[in-house]
């Protein structure tokens, strides 16, 4: 049995054994010491020394799929990581170039800065004796601050004439949704809100949303 015990041990060496492994032969060999102790036969010791064995390697196997369980997790850890710090980075992008608030333009030439600048801009046209545009206001500053990804601002409309000329912008408040430096689309008024004054925030946010510029949370 003590012979046993040294080449089931020897089987497990290149392996982790511990004490629970200790105990896992010991059971095996309390097994393999009564059927030795019923029978003397050659036969039937091999036949108990093919059993162990078996056993063992199952447990080798089982041990095997830990490692690769661990390795597995580890990998996609380490990826998860990488992909927080890409987040991370884009973030500070974002906020170097102003995204996360709503920005008023005071001229034409800065609103062509921003446009270079961010991948995605969502620009409202006011002007500052129409009711409507304060609307526009309000729920584009609560949107700006919920998503980084786009960059939210206003200009005047009476004092860009080169740039409404250029979009179309004929009717107000109109905002502008522009993708790498083009015009993608343009929110004319309220008329895909529901055209009433009543709309929420988060009817504009789903709006936007559709439209590509900013991502569903």
């Amino acid at each position: 049995i003590n012979f046993l015990k040294a080449l089931l041990l020897e089987r497990l060496s290149l392996h982790l054994i511990n004490s629970a492994s200790k105990h896992f032969i010991d059971e095996i060999l309390h097994g393999v010491e009564k059927k030795i102790m019923d029978s003397n036969s050659i036969n039937v010791i091999k036949k108990v020394l093919e059993e162990s064995e078996n056993i063992i390697d199952e447990e080798i196997r089982a041990f095997d799929n830990i490692q690769n369980d661990e390795n597995e997790l580890n990998r996609l850890r380490e990826k998860r990581i990488e992909e927080l710090r890409q987040e991370f980075k884009q973030k500070n992008k974002f906020i170097q170039f102003g995204h996360g608030k709503y920005d008023f333009i005071s001229d034409e030439k800065e609103f062509f800065d921003v446009i270079k600048k961010s991948e995605n801009v969502v620009c409202h046209f006011f002007r500052p004796s129409t009711l409507r545009c304060e609307i526009f206001d309000r729920h584009l500053e609560i949107i700006s601050k919920k998503h980084l990804e786009a960059k939210f601002i206003k200009i005047n409309a009476e004092k860009s004439h080169f740039v409404c000329s250029n979009l179309n912008i004929n009717i107000l408040p109109t905002i502008a949704l522009i993708k790498n430096s083009k015009l993608i689309h343009k929110i004319i008024g309220f008329e895909e809100l529901s055209s009433r004054d009543n709309f929420t925030t988060t009817q504009l946010e789903e709006l936007l949303v559709r439209r590509n510029m900013i991502q569903e949370q």
